[in-house]
């Protein structure tokens, strides 16, 4: 519950060319480069937030759901991260005790109480977004690295396009996230 809150005034709320209300190509794209937040407009989560105008207006439970579906995508990519970084780091132990491993550190992320703000704050999804790309360009990094250990061909590419991809995806989500290199 709650309303909006400090930064999500001047990103969302009063942002009024955020409050498209229809599909017009020329008012998606004022949209989408609305923010001043930072140098490149913040253009992902930006969208996002016009997205959620057209189907429920200004309203901030619905907003703050999709923050949640955004946070629960993450902690699934964290599993997937942990099981991949598990089994490169420790691929003597056993699997079953390499998932486990994965799903209690993706359950603690998940969780844990610094990331309540990016989930209960609307214009934090802009954090959750870096979030989603960084912990997504580094699983494919460890699969491509894994399968190149593994001989296979087609582990450089999934190392590229997890490090250029990502890097791109979330420098148009946040600026300083730019972390993935």
């Amino acid at each position: 519950g709650g309303g909006f809150v400090f930064d999500d005034f001047p990103n969302i709320v009063d942002n009024a060319a955020l409050h498209v209300g229809g599909w017009d190509r020329h008012a998606w794209l004022a949209a989408v480069f609305s923010s001043d937040s930072g140098l490149g407009h913040r253009p992902l989560p930006m969208a996002t937030f016009a997205l959620n105008h057209v189907f429920t207006g200004l309203d901030p439970a619905a907003m703050k759901l999709t923050n949640i579906a955004i946070h629960a995508l993450n902690a699934c990519l964290v599993l997937g991260l942990v099981r991949a970084l598990l089994a490169l780091a420790l691929p003597a132990l056993d699997a079953r005790r390499r998932e486990w491993g994965a799903r209690f550190a993706a359950f603690a992320w998940a969780l844990h109480p610094i990331n309540l703000m990016a989930v209960l704050f609307v214009v934090q999804r802009m954090e959750s977004l870096c979030h989603t790309f960084v912990f997504a360009g580094l699983w494919l990094y460890l699969v491509g690295r894994r399968r190149q250990l593994a001989g296979e061909r087609c582990g450089a590419w999934r190392i590229l396009a997890g490090l250029l991809g990502g890097t791109v995806l979330v420098a148009l989500c946040k600026e300083s996230a730019v972390v993935l290199p």
